[in-house]
């Protein structure tokens, strides 16, 4: 009790989601639109984290919402299969990279929990390149849950797919020490 019995009272963990979501209201679209083409243009993470990724998919950021992102990838000769097709596994790492894009300018570093891929048209050795579309559905404190499309030039829907990711850090700049993720391949 403080004095003239008035309670001293902790922040209650609703409070503190709700504090999280009114800064994620304090939406700007031109910071977030610079933030996301960095991403795009060096593959820069956060200081000391990378990913290769962007240098051999080649996006082009196309636009970027507070919920919503669309970025192009061009169909490239090592990506098809023996019909001549974009290979499956191709797709799924565009989907995959297309989530990052979207999340990582906004929280930080974020995590593939799973992602279901449904192939609806195939997307055959006439398409020049995909375009996909991720939608972030909910976004609560650790999961986010994103839809997302890929379309063919032509405009027709060729996949839809879910994704939940986990968010590893609200921020790059809550990191303290950054450190590059060394992978050792065993010969």
């Amino acid at each position: 009790m403080i004095s003239g019995g008035i309670r001293a009272s902790r922040k209650a963990p609703a409070q503190d989601y709700r504090r999280k979501v009114e800064k994620m209201a304090e939406f700007n679209r031109e910071k977030l639109y610079e933030k996301t083409k960095r991403l795009v243009a060096t593959g820069v993470v956060s200081e000391g984290y990378s990913t290769q990724l962007m240098e051999v998919l080649k996006p082009e950021l196309l636009e970027v919402e507070e919920r919503y992102g669309r970025v192009r990838y061009p169909v490239q000769d090592w990506q098809r299969n023996a019909w001549g097709g974009l290979q499956g596994g191709q797709l799924a790492s565009m989907l995959d990279n297309s989530i990052g894009i979207t999340l990582v300018p906004r929280f930080g570093g974020v995590v593939s929990i799973n992602m279901e891929i449904s192939f609806l048209l195939p997307i055959g050795k006439n398409v020049d390149y995909v375009e996909i579309k991720t939608n972030l559905v909910k976004v609560g404190n650790v999961i986010v849950y994103v839809n997302l499309e890929a379309f063919l030039p032509d405009g027709s829907k060729a996949i839809d797919a879910v994704s939940n990711m986990m968010r590893v850090h609200d921020t790059a700049a809550d990191q303290k020490n950054p450190k590059p993720v060394e992978v050792k391949m065993e010969e």
